[in-house]
C-alpha cells in the first residue's frame, strides 16, 4: 500500500507498477523517509524499483507481480538486482512451480489468492467496466490512477502449494472465501 500512515507505518510498502520519469525524485524522497522511519520490507513490481531501492541497505525486498519469475534463472538475476525473495508468475502450471520450488523454495512466493491484473495500460480503453471473452469468461475494466486495469471477473486461489513456498494474498480487488475460485493454470494440462 503506497499511501502509508506516518502514525501507525506498514509492515511492507508496494512500489507503484508505474512511475512516470518526472515523478521519481519526489518517490525516491519518500522512499527515503519511510527508510529513516524503520520500513524494511518493500515490494518492487517493476525494475525501476529495483534501481530505486538499491541505494539502501538492509531491505528485505520482494519482486512482486508484475515483476515475477518463471525459472531459476530469472530468480537468481534477481537475487543479483536485490531481491530477497520472488513470486512466482501466476501462470506456472504445477509442474513447473514444483520445479522452481525444488530449487529455491526459501526465495519463492506464489499469488495465492485475488485478483491479479491481466493487463495494465496507460492508454484508455474504448470498453470499461465488465466485458466479456468469446468462450463467455468475464472481465473488468477499471482505472486505477494512471493506469487502465483488466481484472478477470472470478478469483485465482491456488492451493496446495509445494513446501516452504510463501503465500502471497491481495484482497484490493477480492474478498476472502468469494465463490467460484478458480486455480488458473496451476492444475491445467497442456499436454
Amino acid at each position: 500500500v503506497w499511501d502509508v500512515d506516518e502514525e501507525n507505518p506498514a509492515d511492507e510498502v508496494i512500489l507503484p507498477d508505474f512511475c512516470p520519469e518526472p515523478e521519481l525524485p519526489a518517490l525516491k524522497k519518500r522512499v527515503s523517509t519511510l527508510v529513516d522511519q524503520g520500513i524494511r520490507r518493500w515490494r518492487a513490481t517493476s525494475l525501476y524499483g529495483l534501481e530505486l531501492l538499491r541505494s539502501f541497505e538492509g531491505l528485505f525486498v520482494t519482486a512482486s507481480f508484475l515483476l515475477p519469475v518463471a525459472n531459476s534463472l530469472a530468480l537468481a538475476e534477481l537475487v543479483e538486482c536485490g531481491v530477497t525473495r520472488c513470486m512466482a508468475w501466476p501462470e506456472l502450471d504445477r509442474i513447473a512451480l514444483d520445479a522452481l520450488a525444488q530449487r529455491a523454495a526459501d526465495r519463492l512466493e506464489v499469488f495465492a489468492y485475488g485478483r491479479p491484473p491481466l493487463l495494465n495500460t496507460r492508454i484508455e480503453p474504448s470498453v470499461k467496466g465488465k466485458i466479456t471473452d468469446a468462450r463467455g469468461n468475464a472481465f473488468r475494466v477499471e482505472k486505477a490512477g494512471p493506469l487502465w486495469r483488466v481484472f478477470a471477473e472470478d478469483v485465482m486461489e491456488l492451493d496446495n502449494l509445494p513446501d516452504g513456498v510463501g503465500r502471497f494474498i491481495d484482497l484490493t480487488h477480492a474478498r476472502l472465501n468469494e465463490p467460484g475460485a478458480r486455480n488458473f493454470n496451476l492444475d491445467r494440462d497442456f499436454a
